[in-house]
């Protein structure tokens, strides 16, 4: 199943392009783009193995939002986390397809 790495055409548009393609099972991943920026952010995460995850705590003080947590590229919810961790720093997601 191939899973897509997509961002909007142009600013406000509401057409996409796909910019890249990741290939990820539990045992490892790769990754195939053009765009420069993109195979940087993503050499790096390859790099460290984990992607940053921004998650909400419970506590008996009160939820804190917006708490970094470190996500394994082993862990079945990486591409989740690696989505939004590309919307948030690029404005790219990823979208699988079947």
């Amino acid at each position: 199943m191939p899973i897509e790495i997509k961002r909007n055409r142009s600013e406000g548009s509401d057409q996409t392009v796909v910019v890249g393609t990741i290939d990820w099972n539990v045992d490892g991943w790769d990754y195939k783009t053009k765009d420069v920026d993109l195979a940087i952010l993503l050499d790096e995460v390859k790099t460290q193995g984990t992607v940053i995850a921004l998650t909400s705590v419970d506590t008996d003080e009160g939820t804190f939002d917006f708490i970094e947590e470190e996500v394994d590229d082993s862990d079945g919810s990486f591409l989740g986390n690696l989505s939004d961790f590309l919307l948030r720093t690029n404005g790219m997601w990823i979208r699988m397809t079947a």
